[in-house]
């Protein structure tokens, strides 16, 4: 708005904050809006104090607008697995090489050991190749070959990427289907290291780490 000569009006001192925020507190909620509608459960996971299900949209909006504003920090979501994989971490011997398969393995100690991941069975793996299809003995000579000597995975009734394949394999998905047996063969080749008494096998909660050389 201008004035009658075409100058812009003057802001009274004091007032030009409140001139200067309402449009940023509006692109603020207008933001943390958008995060609930489109991101769904990662603003839950990652805003909400407890990280649990916040009661209502209008709550999720409000905590994502003080934590873009900067009032409010991001939650932790990895503190209900960190005692876990400390534990698991104390276990392994400094400057040994582990592959992992879990799914949170950002949270092992990689200033510690050396870690491969599995992620995902028959897409990624220690070059050149896993050898799939050929048996359990198959693959642990081939990873003792690279210098592995420790394995770490989760169990198969643990909810996430290492443990959906089971519906994967009844799919439409030709997708799905076709890495699900990648899975499935990983799958057996933990149970029977961890049957066979042949290999040392500890367990830090919902971890499992496998001695393999």
């Amino acid at each position: 708005m201008e004035t009658a000569s075409g100058d812009p009006p003057e802001v009274q001192p004091g007032k030009s904050w409140r001139v200067r925020l309402r449009p940023a507190a509006g692109t603020v909620v207008i933001l943390a809006a958008f995060m609930a509608v489109s991101f769904g459960n990662v603003p839950r996971a990652l805003l909400h104090p407890s990280g649990s299900r916040p009661k209502s949209g209008y709550h999720l909006a409000l905590t994502g607008a003080k934590v873009l504003e900067g009032s409010v920090g991001f939650s932790d979501r990895y503190r209900t697995y960190r005692r876990e994989f400390a534990r698991l971490s104390a276990m392994i011997p400094r400057n040994a090489m582990v592959l992992s398969a879990v799914e949170r393995p950002a949270l092992l100690d990689m200033t510690k050991y050396r870690v491969a991941t599995l992620d995902i069975p028959g897409a990624v793996s220690p070059a050149p190749h896993l050898p799939y299809f050929e048996g359990t003995a198959r693959k642990i000579a081939y990873l003792r070959d690279l210098g592995f000597t420790y394995i770490v995975v989760e169990p198969d009734r643990s909810p996430g990427l290492y443990h959906d394949w089971h519906g994967f394999l009844r799919s439409d998905s030709y997708f799905r289907r076709a890495y699900a047996i990648y899975f499935a063969d990983w799958q057996s080749t933990v149970n029977t290291l961890e049957r066979s008494g042949q290999y040392q096998v500890r367990y830090a909660r919902s971890l499992t780490l496998i001695r393999i050389g």
